[in-house]
């Protein structure tokens, strides 16, 4: 009987799972069903991906952190297609802004971050429903450039787009702004 070594063996066997992670994940053509991925023919995605979590860190400051169900990467492109997204995007005074979407884009250079498909964000006081956000990273804002919902427990206001300063603490909802604000009685 033969013996092999541990060494060569563990290295057997992280070859095979290796090889079996690539026919699973890595499908020819891509990823498709994501936000906007490349036509069929036109661009093939580098990784695909089950399960992703990722957070951006600036100066050993949390920014922003989110998790999918599903990533397709293209390097080419400094592109993730995501889908079912989690995001949580960290304010000034500790506060945690959260966002979750049916499918996103992430710029992984710039770390903008786009999401679409019944997106939903909201703090712990306010809930805005909107098709579409947008972070850009640089500017650390958050914008919505499709229609808004804002909900909370003094006002209810709806507008055709939204910026969300997340350094200052203002959010601004401009065009076609309608709204209620309501009273807070003083027996609650």
């Amino acid at each position: 009987m033969a013996t092999v070594p541990a060494n060569r063996l563990l290295l057997a066997v992280l070859a095979a799972a290796l090889v079996a992670a690539a026919i699973i994940f890595l499908r020819p053509g891509g990823q498709p069903g994501l936000l906007e991925p490349p036509a069929p023919g036109e661009d093939f995605m580098d990784v695909v991906m089950a399960g992703v979590s990722h957070s951006a860190v600036k100066d050993g400051v949390p920014q922003w952190s989110l998790t999918a169900r599903e990533a397709s990467f293209s390097i080419e492109q400094e592109k993730a297609w995501l889908s079912n997204v989690n995001a949580t995007f960290f304010a000034r005074d500790e506060q945690e802004i959260f966002v979750s979407a049916q499918k996103g884009v992430i710029g992984t250079q710039s770390q903008d971050v786009s999401l679409e498909g019944e997106v939903i964000l909201h703090d712990r006081d306010y809930a805005v429903t909107s098709q579409r956000f947008d972070y850009e990273n640089a500017s650390r804002r958050i914008l919505s450039p499709a229609p808004v919902d804002m909900r909370g427990p003094r006002l209810h206001i709806t507008g055709d787009s939204l910026v969300h300063d997340l350094d200052k603490g203002v959010v601004t909802v401009t065009g076609n702004v309608k709204g209620s604000v309501f009273e807070l009685r003083p027996d609650l």
